[in-house]
């Protein structure tokens, strides 16, 4: 095994019986077009890694909220698996140094790219199922995941109120919020929006000096009125 597939195991914390399974963890699309021998990259190993993550991610959270509803769990774990934390975890075990992408001028970009490393961990985590089942899966995960959940804020509702308010009516199976600009007024160059934000006929209004700002302000408010059980929707 190479020094970099050496290095990335000692990180993670789990030795591959099948090393080429780490390889095409670590094989962007891109690589395939220099090199046509190369049978297989890492799309489908991130496929498989996405389900696995939500798998273990799910898990964790349900044992460790006991007292979160499946709304809010649905938003930390959307926070979790974010591209954005994807990406930086790839980063701290050094996958933007050892993915395989093509040559040329792009290739420090490739390797740079968010959607890439984030890719690059989901494909990880299929690697190890794929070599191990669900005890591999779990050794990688623990090493890169567990104690940054453990840490997690178990209040998903301050960072975005639009796109929680979304997850929780989605999981509680409620029609998707609608947003209604009220009355817009001051100046043009000052204006003060109105926002009405209705979900299964439970209202609340947000105001800001943007049509967007009061959004989010009406999100949050509702949120915050509708932290216990929410509004159940009527059968059709």
């Amino acid at each position: 095994m190479s020094a970099p597939l050496a290095a990335i195991e000692a990180r993670i914390g789990y030795h591959f019986v099948r090393p080429d399974l780490l390889l095409t963890a670590l094989t962007h699309p891109s690589f395939r077009n220099d090199h046509p021998e190369t049978r297989e990259d890492n799309q489908r190993g991130e496929f498989l890694g996405d389900a696995v993550l939500d798998l273990l991610l799910a898990d964790q959270l349900f044992r460790e909220h006991p007292d979160v509803d499946e709304g809010a769990l649905t938003v930390l774990r959307s926070q979790c698996a974010s591209g954005r934390a994807l990406a930086a975890i790839a980063r701290e075990i050094g996958l933007d140094k050892a993915l395989r992408v093509a040559a040329g001028p792009d290739h420090d970009a490739q390797l740079a790219r968010p959607r890439n490393l984030a890719a690059a961990v989901e494909a990880l985590l299929g690697a190890a199922w794929l070599d191990g089942g669900l005890e591999a899966a779990r050794v990688v995960y623990d090493r890169l995941f567990r104690e940054r959940v453990a840490r997690l804020d178990q209040d998903p509702w301050a960072d975005n109120p639009k796109g929680e308010l979304q997850a929780l009516t989605q999981a509680r199976g409620l029609p998707l919020p609608v947003y209604t600009v009220g009355q817009v007024d001051g100046p043009s160059h000052a204006p003060h929006y109105l926002v009405t934000v209705e979900v299964a006929d439970a209202r609340a209004a947000g105001e800001g000096g943007s049509k967007r700002a009061a959004e989010i302000d009406a999100a949050r408010r509702w949120l915050d009125a509708h932290r216990g059980p929410p509004p159940v929707a009527e059968p059709a």
